[in-house]
Parts: structure tokens; sequence; C-alpha cells
């Protein structure tokens, strides 16, 4: 569909018209839409991976491609500043296969998975969207703020900083060691266990909410494993993502 007109409807008008048609992929290429993210706010500064800016947001959508190629993520910031993304972890179909997943929303609803990390922009609301084979998508909103970026290992250790080469040991560490608006980066970890009542328990008592959540997020090629009969918990806060 070109706006409100099909393809059909044109290849009608054309013939009767008399009027020589040139079939051009780029013109009826399918609008790449933009269906949600897993975090809507966060520091565009800290990720320490060597690779990336800010925090790491994953959007998923339809009609973005297997594959990134020429396609982009492009971020404009709340004072109009329009930037390509510092880096795409992964653009591929959200198959529920590292390193994204484990939802497979591509068999479900065609959709596609991009993972990248939003680059250095000033705080305030802000706006994600994609350019697909020179179509340009629907916006999703986000918002810069500051918070903390600490990331947690199997291999970690409770005694070092808690950046991305000397993570933490322990989710508790990294729960205690933070405050409103952490993002905490979890790689290839198994936390709780089936006994459990709770695999993650934020008893911090900071008050979290929607404009300052604490998120809990696996890291791009890696997958935690949380085992607990309540999953993840948390006191005097609503803000868990």
């Amino acid at each position: 569909m070109i706006g409100n007109v099909t393809m059909k409807t044109l290849l009608k008008y054309t013939l009767l018209l008399g009027i020589s048609f040139i079939y051009s992929p780029q013109i009826f290429a399918l609008e790449p839409v933009l269906r949600f993210s897993d975090l809507i706010s966060g520091p565009s500064s800290g990720i320490g991976d060597g690779r990336g800016e800010g925090v790491i947001v994953t959007i998923w959508g339809q009609n973005m491609g297997s594959s990134q190629g020429t396609s982009k993520v492009i971020f404009t910031a709340s004072d109009g500043k329009i930037t390509e993304t510092s880096h795409v972890y992964y653009w591929k179909n959200a198959d529920g296969n590292l390193p994204s997943g484990p939802a497979n929303l591509y068999e479900s609803h065609k959709m596609q998975e991009i993972a990248f990390s939003i680059p250095t922009a000033v705080n305030g609301s802000a706006t994600i969207k994609v350019e697909v084979n020179g179509v340009i998508s629907n916006t999703l909103p986000f918002t810069v703020r500051s918070g903390e970026i600490v990331h947690v290992s199997s291999i970690g250790d409770d005694n070092r900083a808690g950046t991305f080469n000397a993570p933490y040991r322990t989710v508790d560490k990294a729960e205690t060691s933070t405050g409103l608006g952490a993002t905490i980066y979890l790689h290839d970890m198994a936390i709780g266990n089936s006994t459990e009542q709770y695999a993650i328990y934020n008893n911090t008592g900071l008050k979290a909410d929607r404009s300052n959540h604490i998120a809990y997020v696996t890291y791009p090629g890696t997958r935690a494993n949380v085992t607990g009969a309540n999953g993840v918990w948390m006191f005097r806060t609503t803000g868990i993502v």
C-alpha cells in the first residue's frame, strides 16, 4: 500500500490512463513497524563494554528484515539531535535463538528483534525509529535520564567494581550498590532454585516508579536462567523491569 492506495488500484488506473509503469522494490517495500521495546528509559552512557555508549535497548517490530544490511536505527534526542545508534548488537528474526530470545515471536507474529546501545544524548524525551530500504518506521518513545549501569556474572566477584570488565558475582550486591534508576545486566547466570520462594528479591526499599525504574536485563548473546516460586519480588517498589 502507498498511502491509502493499494498496489492493485495503482495498476488499474495506470493501465486505464495509458501511463507506463515501472516497478521499484523500494516503492513497494513494506513499511517497517515498531511494536514495543524492553526499556522505556535509561542513561546514555556507562555500558562500559567498549562497543556501545548508553543502555542497551531491544525493540520488536515487523518488516524490519532478518539482518541489518544497510538499514539503521535512528535516535532523536530531546534537543533535536538525530544520531544513528552507536552500536547494534544484533538485528535478526525474533526466533527465540541466541543472541536474542527466548520468545519466538517470529513464528507467531513475524517479528524481528534489534538490540542497540543508546547514543550519548542530553536528558529528556527522545524517540527511536528505524530506516529499512529507505523507508522510515513509526517511532517509539524513550527517555534519557541519569542512572547507574552495573554488570553481574557467574565469574564475577562482589569485591570488584561491578563494571563490564570487573562484574559483581551476585544480584544482591548489584542491588545494594546502586540506587534508583539502576540497570543491572546479567551475563549467563543461573539465579535461584525451585525450593526458593524468590529468585530475585529486591528489598532495598528504593521507591522506584515508571520514571526511574530498576531494570534487570540479560546482556545480548547471553541468557540468565531465573528460577523461584515467585520469580522476581520487590519491597516498596513498583518500578521493576
